[in-house]
């Protein structure tokens, strides 16, 4: 789960997100682009999807996290 909304005192506010899965979302952002993909996504999206057209890049530590994730990129993206 993730909150989202306006956080902050009432003389500063700002609209955000919070959470784990935003957490994890900037790091696949960071993955995707030392990998050199425009489009990652983890083992459960991956799942979802039937794991159909779609490249596996290897595991990869996330700070954070004490096991590695598989991470994929759709094939027209293709890892290079």
């Amino acid at each position: 789960e993730a909150l989202v909304g306006n956080f902050g005192s009432a003389h500063r506010r700002t609209y955000t997100a919070l959470g784990e899965p935003v957490i994890l979302a900037s790091r696949y952002e960071a993955l995707a682009a030392s990998l050199r993909q425009p489009i990652v996504i983890g083992e459960t999206c991956a799942a979802e999807l039937g794991e159909h057209n779609l490249t596996l890049l290897g595991s990869h530590p996330i700070r954070g996290r004490t096991q590695p994730v598989k991470l994929y990129a759709p094939q027209q993206c293709g890892a290079q």
